[in-house]
């Protein structure tokens, strides 16, 4: 998001954070970034009994743990590079 912000970064990096496919990188990009990370939050700790936390477990171990949170960071710090980026 960070480096996509003003298009810094180039628009390959960053079109598949383009959500709603307008060709840019906005907050309107961002909800499904945020619903993400929150759902992570919700399920951390959580054994997949729990049927809607399975698309948290990143690492498929049958569990939501700080494994997962590091492999769903990066993409949290790649859409935030990319926010702002447009001609994608």
């Amino acid at each position: 998001f960070e480096a996509c912000l003003g298009g810094t970064t180039d628009a390959a990096e960053c079109a598949e954070f383009d959500s709603n496919d307008d060709g840019q990188i906005s907050i309107l990009d961002f909800s499904p970034v945020l619903a993400r990370y929150q759902r992570f939050e919700a399920c951390f700790g959580a054994d997949l009994s729990a049927l809607a936390c399975m698309d948290s477990d990143y690492d498929g171990d049958g569990s939501v743990t700080i494994i997962d949170w590091s492999l769903l960071l990066p993409k949290v710090q790649d859409f935030l590079s990319c926010f702002g980026a447009s001609g994608l």
